[in-house]
């Protein structure tokens, strides 16, 4: 088993499962007579012509799924038609239902040398309103032998990390080019397979032909079955081998966006670092050799020159700095008083799992002087969506200098005296702490 981008595998292993659920569900199962009494059990399917995993020719008669108890006209949710999938689809699908029977029919018929997949999602319900509970996945050939693969996965959104259910994905051999029809691509390019997500966000593709695939997913929020400009969208790769099983732990979807990130706010975080916000989230994995970041001094001539920036890096690398530079300082602390110092230093997390950020931070070659105003000029920025050129422009000012500290005096002051002519006053470990309104200063 191999997989792509393996980081959730409790998701993975959920798709290994489902692969299990749609092997049983391939076939029909039979129900005995329920006779005169009113049936209380779920609806299943007892027959499905053509038989499960057989080898048919080529045909333009229905697809055809029996229950053993008349249906009814109200589905659970959705219409019949929402509740089929035929994959690969090579044109409009027409569902029927008759009495206890479920009818599929595509226009130009099942053609030569495919293996289809026919799924009935779990939406129906008898006249004595018994719901179907399982989904059922009829695999037959025109030609091919069911090769064992496998290409299962979660779909997630890229910003939230939340799974996406019902979301529509799409396997083709190769790429999809931009002037191809996504739903009915014509007999003589690669079929386009096609699923939809379940609750959990999983989905699943079986007994594909070995090859490289190129994965398409989003919302089809209109249910017309191609993506839209509104709906999420993503796009992934998997190389799938003889007998092969590839798990795409985080199939991720994301809005489409056209437009550069902006520069929003611009904020001094210390004397060496600034940190920039930016109105479109940015990819944690992404090098950000090519940003740039120019500051210039604003102020009259003369004034002091402006800091040149050493680097820009994402925030959780600084933050992971910061984490390392306590570390050091609590072990040398532990160290010089001949304590034993056993704590591992902490690490930079891997980016791929890290969500999206709106935030970098300049590291700045020297530190910034007090109360000085500058313009901030930024270029080079990447969003997530891989839309180029992003930057701006901000200004900030740094604060005023913190007050010197003041020696300690060895005598304590008289209970009504005042040092600073306002507030009070208290003395913690030998030093004089003037307490006022909205300010600790020591």
């Amino acid at each position: 088993m191999r997989g792509l981008a393996p980081r959730r595998w409790m998701r993975a292993a959920a798709a290994l499962a489902l692969v299990a659920a749609g092997l049983l569900s391939g076939c029909a199962r039979t129900v005995a007579p329920m006779g005169g009494e009113v049936p209380e059990e779920p609806l299943r399917v007892v027959s499905t012509t053509p038989a499960p995993f057989s080898f048919v020719d080529p045909f333009d008669g229905p697809v055809v799924f029996t229950f053993p108890r008349t249906l009814s006209e109200r589905l659970t949710r959705g219409s019949l038609e929402d509740a089929i999938e035929v994959s690969p689809q090579d044109g409009e699908v027409s569902v029927r239902r008759r009495g206890s029977r479920v009818e599929i029919r595509m226009e130009g018929g099942f053609r030569r040398d495919i293996v289809y997949r026919v799924t009935l999602l779990p939406r129906l319900q008898d006249r004595f309103r018994n719901v179907q509970q399982d989904q059922v996945d009829l695999y037959f050939s025109t030609g091919p032998e069911f090769e064992p693969t496998v290409l299962a996965g979660v779909v997630v959104d890229r910003l939230s990390g939340a799974d996406v259910r019902d979301a529509r994905v799409q396997a083709t051999l190769g790429t999809f080019p931009e002037d191809r029809d996504v739903r009915f691509p014509g007999p003589d390019a690669p079929p386009i397979h096609s699923t939809v997500a379940d609750s959990a966000g999983v989905f699943l593709f079986q007994f594909l032909p070995a090859g490289a695939y190129e994965l398409r997913v989003f919302d089809d929020v209109n249910r017309n079955r191609r993506p839209d400009m509104s709906e999420r969208q993503g796009l992934a790769r998997a190389v799938l081998g003889e007998a092969d099983t590839v798990l795409v732990a985080d199939l991720a979807i994301l809005q489409p966006d056209t437009t550069a990130a902006r520069l929003m706010e611009v904020t001094v975080l210390d004397s060496l670092h600034l940190g920039l916000r930016f109105d479109d989230p940015l990819d944690p994995q992404v090098s950000l050799e090519g940003v740039r970041v120019i500051l210039t001094a604003d102020g009259p001539e003369g004034a002091v020159g402006a800091p040149t920036v050493a680097r820009v890096i994402h925030a959780y690398v600084r933050e992971a700095e910061v984490a390392l530079a306590r570390w050091e300082t609590s072990r040398d602390a532990a160290l010089a008083a001949d304590e034993v110092w056993d704590e591992a230093p902490p690490e930079i997390p891997d980016p791929a799992t890290l969500r999206p950020e709106r935030n970098l931070v300049v590291v700045l070659g020297s530190a910034l002087p007090p109360e000085m105003s500058y313009t901030v000029q930024v270029t080079g920025v990447l969003n997530l969506s891989g839309v180029e050129d992003g930057g701006g422009e901000g200004e900030f000012t740094t604060p005023a200098a913190a007050p010197a500290i003041p020696e300690a005096d060895p005598s304590p002051p008289d209970d009504d005296e005042d040092p600073a002519g306002s507030g009070s006053q208290d003395v913690r470990n030998g030093r004089r702490v003037v307490l006022t309104p909205g300010r600790l200063s020591e």
